[in-house]
């Protein structure tokens, strides 16, 4: 399961913006933020899942070929991820290997 973002830097980093731009984003078009219950108000919690979901559902009646560029971006991007996780796997199985 994917760890769930918890600051607002790191929802803004996952949405590819500012903090300020994520903060209006929840208050303008409903960003899914969580907050504790009777907590903290600067406290939040973000899943990604509901992000991308959010996202998605955004990006369907609007944008045209900008928002299918994003979308191209962000496959692009997952993939750069995927590959960039398999050679660390393999670096620090390496590692482990030689320490052994």
């Amino acid at each position: 399961m994917p760890k769930a973002l918890t600051s607002w830097k790191e929802i803004a980093q996952y949405v590819g913006k500012a903090v300020r731009t994520a903060q209006r984003w929840e208050l303008e078009f409903g960003l899914p933020v969580r907050r504790p219950p009777g907590g903290n108000q600067h406290a939040v919690v973000a899943i990604p899942e509901e992000i991308d979901v959010w996202l998605r559902s955004r990006m369907k009646g609007s944008g045209g070929p900008a928002a299918e560029h994003l979308r191209q971006e962000l496959a692009l991007l997952r993939q750069e991820i995927a590959v960039l996780r398999a050679r660390l796997e393999c670096l620090e199985s390496r590692s482990s290997a030689e320490s052994a």
